[in-house]
């Protein structure tokens, strides 16, 4: 079992009064998760410059995953403006905030995908503007390291894959699904 990563087009939705489908899903691939945790650890190595702390930043946010105003379960939260009113009084929403700004001031490019990075990748989706971000990141990632994080059966490599569904995302106006 692994995760399927998929390009959706914003429009894509099931109209239960017609019983159809509306947009299109363009693109998907597969890996497995170890694969993918491998992928993510790498890149954001490369794109931080091999010396973030990725404990200061990325602890703590399945906790604060339930303090989003988004409909979405599972969505990362990186500014002040996605927390739900009541949640800013906590002290774990204040560190986390603090937390971002320090990541945002020291390491632009890694804040710029944190939602990529710090996504859960068993559920949930990723907005058009963090692909537009990640695209010619994971691209550079790719000209650094081809390294082949696919399942090696298969004998494809998924970072050529993921730079065409992130293509399809920004061309498309969509977003990205983990399923």
């Amino acid at each position: 079992m692994g995760l399927t990563i998929v390009a959706i087009s914003n429009d894509y939705k099931y109209d239960e009064e017609k019983d159809i489908t509306i947009g299109e899903e363009y693109c998907s691939t597969d890996i497995g998760y170890g694969g993918f945790a491998g992928f993510r650890n790498d890149f954001t190595a490369f794109i931080s410059g091999n010396d973030l702390d990725s404990n200061a930043y990325f602890m703590d946010k399945e906790l604060l995953w339930c303090y989003s105003k988004s409909e979405y379960p599972y969505n990362v939260i990186t500014s002040r403006e996605e927390f739900c009113p009541e949640t800013l009084e906590h002290q774990e929403a204040k560190d986390y905030l603090y937390r971002m700004e320090g990541l945002k001031e020291e390491y632009p490019k890694v804040f710029s995908v944190y939602k990529f990075l710090a996504h859960n990748d068993c559920n949930g989706e990723i907005d058009l503007e963090t692909c537009k971000n990640l695209l010619p990141l994971v691209e550079d990632f790719y000209k650094y390291n081809n390294k082949n994080y696919g399942y090696s059966a298969w004998d494809y490599n998924f970072t050529e894959d993921f730079i065409k569904i992130l293509k399809e995302v920004v061309n498309h106006n969509g977003k990205l699904e983990f399923r």
